[in-house]
């Protein structure tokens, strides 16, 4: 699935629909420790326990 939405290319548009769907230009990788300072955003507010 990760291979899948980052080959993505927006200039098809079988996938520019998909990307249009998702609100996206393209996707990248990323890790789960780059979402801890939202993570943690949400704990303060009371968001996330």
């Amino acid at each position: 699935i990760k291979a899948a939405f980052l080959a993505l290319d927006p200039a098809k548009p079988e996938d520019a629909e998909i990307l249009q769907l998702q609100r996206a230009t393209r996707f990248i990788p990323t890790k789960k420790e780059n979402y801890k300072g939202i993570e943690d955003a949400a704990k303060s507010a009371g968001l996330l326990k």
